[in-house]
């Protein structure tokens, strides 16, 4: 509401979400709960690390930031890119915000079901996989004809909804398979931070643009690329349960 009041406001709301975002940090890694009576399988795991002392589950936080800067980048980039660069209809962003909705709102648990027999490390690899190929159907609709602008621009939006789709809910059941019991809150609320600084950089990338018309998408490349790059070594070094298992069928539910 307020950007639709006033554009020049964009830089105060994200130097506002940066303040807040920020202080929430300091509360998370600071506060001290009151003491309380583990059970006994908690006793059992108490000496788990604390979140900036596991490399594993920082380096899950990482693949979510890699994941989630392209998703956040869409909502901000594609209006500006179909209107304003390429010259498409007014009414093609909504179309295709309005078809990503009913995408993730009626096939994430279909997308699940699918791939109920493969491990969540293949869902991660497959959207990241996806994603890339967004990037790549964007950066090759400079070269369309404009009377074909709005179909290759919405089936481009079709691709990176099946490739969030597939994603689903996928690193959020991860990061609460790889948090420990007894620090479960501050872990899932450590790893919140992967979408909170995505949302943050993922419109710094648009400034690119003022440099070069390829920089931003081969820098937004780089982020399924290193998740990609990245799993591997996360499938070692994390429990077997959060990434190398089939997904529960909960997740199809979430």
């Amino acid at each position: 509401m307020l950007l639709a009041w006033d554009p020049a406001m964009l830089p105060w709301l994200l130097a506002v979400k940066l303040v807040t975002s920020t202080m929430a940090a300091i509360l998370v890694f600071t506060m001290r709960m009151p003491p309380h009576t583990p059970s006994r399988s908690v006793k059992a795991t108490s000496a788990a690390p604390g979140v900036l002392r596991n490399r594993p589950f920082l380096g899950l936080i990482l693949l979510g930031f890699l994941i989630t800067l392209v998703m956040e980048f869409f909502p901000v980039a594609f209006p500006v890119i179909a209107v304003e660069q390429l010259g498409a209809p007014a009414w093609l962003p909504s179309l295709a915000n309005a078809g990503l909705a009913m995408l993730s709102s009626t096939l994430t648990g279909v997308a699940v079901a699918l791939t109920s027999s493969r491990s969540r490390a293949f869902a991660v690899r497959l959207g990241a996989v996806l994603l890339l190929a967004w990037i790549a159907s964007m950066a090759a609709v400079y070269a369309v004809p404009s009377a074909w602008l709005a179909v290759a621009l919405f089936g481009s939006a079709l691709i990176f909804g099946v490739g969030t789709v597939v994603l689903g809910t996928r690193m959020n059941a991860a990061a609460s398979e790889a948090a420990p019991p007894e620090q479960a809150g501050r872990y899932l609320a450590a790893f919140q931070y992967s979408f909170s600084v995505a949302s943050l950089t993922a419109p710094l990338l648009m400034s690119a643009f003022a440099l070069s018309g390829w920089l931003p998408w081969a820098l937004l490349a780089l982020g399924p690329a290193g998740a990609l790059v990245l799993l591997p070594w996360l499938r070692r070094a994390l429990p077997s349960r959060v990434l190398d298992l089939a997904p529960d069928e909960t997740e199809a539910g979430a």
